[in-house]
Formats: structure tokens, C-alpha cells, sequence
């Protein structure tokens, strides 16, 4: 997937497939995290990202020393040219977490708003699915997989078994779409 936005008048693009990161059609140099990084605020933007957020879409999770996630998202803010006290992509909100500024993202060629969950919030759903399993009345959250299904545009199989009840299945297919 490709991503194009401006901000402040200077034009970004970020391609998934080839790994890179242009402003102005000049490479950006990111690391393999960096970019991933870039990519999940890229995919969400407008929306509040907090630490937990990243770490969990960025480093699935994993421990991190202190300061990691700062030090990651300064990093990216700096290679993209942005000023702390006036950011042109990633605004940093103390205490809180940091938001992508572009509103709106072009996605190979359509305007793409933020996305109601990122796409680690699908792993997310697809363990609480697994969880849900187990309990008498799983309703609200079969009834959030769905509606996400439904936003995502995910394949039949997904929908088969969320109907049939075989939550590991629908959380399986979830996690193969995230």
C-alpha cells in the first residue's frame, strides 16, 4: 500500500511495498521499525496515539526500556524535518501521545479519513474473540467484530464463522487481515 499527503505545503509519500519513505520525492532514511512506526501513525491520522498504542503495533508488545518510544518517534519526527515547537506531521501531546497532523491521507489515489481502529487494534479484537470463547454471552464482542469486519471489508470466511459461532476461526481470519 502507498500513502501520499502534504503538509505545510511539502508533499510526503510512504510505500509499504518498496520500504520508503520520499519528502519532495527525495528518500527519507528510516530504519525497518522507523518506518513501521511512520506507517501506524500514517494509518491513523488525526487520531490520538498513545505509548501503548505504538508499543503494541510497533513492537507487538514487547517490553521496552524507558524513553524507547519517544526516542523512536522523535527520530521519525526529525527525518521527516519536523520542528517540536511546529510540527508539520507528528504532534507530540504531553503526557498523552503523539497524532499524525495530515487529516487526510491519499491510499493509492483515494482519500482515506482516520480509521475508526488501527490495524493492531484487529489482534487486539481477535484475542478478546479467542477469550470470548469461553464465556456464556460473548454478544458485544462478536458484535464489534462484525461492525470492524463490515468497516474492514474482510473476505466471507470471516463472516461464515462469526455466524457459525467458531470464534477462533473468525479470530484466525482477523489476524490474517491485520
Amino acid at each position: 500500500m502507498a500513502y501520499e499527503f502534504a503538509s505545510g505545503g511539502v508533499r510526503f509519500a510512504l510505500s509499504e511495498t518498496e520500504g520508503l519513505a520520499r519528502i519532495e520525492r527525495r528518500p527519507v532514511p528510516l530504519s525497518a521499525r522507523q518506518r513501521r512506526l511512520l506507517q501506524v501513525l500514517v494509518q491513523n491520522p488525526g487520531r490520538l496515539m498513545t505509548r501503548e498504542d505504538l508499543r503494541a503495533c510497533v513492537w507487538d508488545g514487547e517490553e521496552l526500556a524507558d524513553g524507547t518510544v519517544e526516542h523512536a518517534v522523535r527520530a521519525v519526527a526529525a527525518a521527516l524535518g519536523d520542528e517540536p515547537q511546529a510540527p508539520l506531521f507528528i504532534e507530540t501531546l504531553p503526557q498523552r501521545g503523539w497524532r499524525f497532523l495530515p487529516d487526510e491521507a491519499v491510499v493509492l489515489g483515494k482519500a482515506a479519513k482516520a480509521r475508526a481502529e488501527p490495524a493492531c487494534a484487529m489482534t487486539d479484537l481477535a484475542s478478546r474473540l479467542r477469550a470470548a470463547a469461553k464465556e456464556d454471552h460473548p454478544g458485544p464482542v462478536v458484535e464489534e467484530a462484525r461492525r470492524l469486519g463490515e468497516m474492514r471489508d474482510l473476505p466471507d470466511p470471516y463472516f461464515v464463522a462469526l455466524a457459525r459461532g467458531d470464534r477462533e476461526t473468525a479470530a484466525r481470519e482477523l489476524e490474517d487481515a491485520a
